[in-house]
């Protein structure tokens, strides 16, 4: 038995003496997303809505995150429920749950082939125009589409030791569909009371 304990002092002491070998800092393992990219961060929002994986998604946003609502939304809203001109991080991602835990099925398809590339050394970014469909179905039959297209803004993100780009801003101008991103947000939002 004495073996493989001494088998994993060896790797220990090894891994150790890798972690020192660079002055006492390693680093850090990669993200489990790409987000090197604002295309590859809309990439992982869509997949983040796709599998209802909130956690991922809220690995997309930054901190300072505002979804902007159509203006034809401003002011409507279902129920009681008064759709506001923005929304924080904490708002979204719980409307977002919300929709989540209940929807039946969720289809989001992002077109990032217009999206481009931040300029050297940028460390901010906006993407015009990014064509976007949400079908959301709340059962077998019934549900809400929003077709049509929105602004991200995008910061550079340098923590942990990786470039990632996390989005600032959504702008939801989906207005001449049947459903906004922000409607359907609201719907599910008010559905619990908010």
């Amino acid at each position: 038995m004495p073996k493989p304990i001494l088998l994993v002092s060896i790797l220990a002491s090894l891994f150790a003496f890798t972690a020192c070998e660079d002055g006492g800092t390693t680093p850090l393992p990669p993200p489990s997303l790409d987000l090197t990219e604002p295309a590859k961060t809309l990439e992982a929002v869509e997949q983040a809505f796709n599998e209802k994986d909130l956690d991922d998604l809220a690995l997309c946003i930054a901190d300072t995150f505002t979804f902007h609502f159509d203006e034809d939304d401003i002011g409507g809203g279902p129920g009681d429920f008064i759709i506001p001109e923005t929304w924080g991080k904490e708002e979204f991602l719980k409307a977002v749950g919300y929709m989540f835990a209940d929807a039946y099925s969720i289809d989001m398809d992002i077109d990032t082939s217009n999206v481009g590339d931040p300029e050297e050394g940028a460390t901010e970014f906006t993407a015009e125009n990014v064509l976007i469909e949400l079908l959301v179905m709340v059962d077998a039959t019934n549900g809400f589409l929003a077709r049509g297209f929105c602004d991200f803004g995008f910061a550079k993100d340098t923590s942990g030791g990786y470039d990632n780009w996390r989005i600032t801003d959504w702008w939801d101008y989906i207005s001449d569909g049947p459903s906004s991103i922000g409607s359907i947000l609201a719907w599910f939002y008010g559905k619990h009371g908010e």
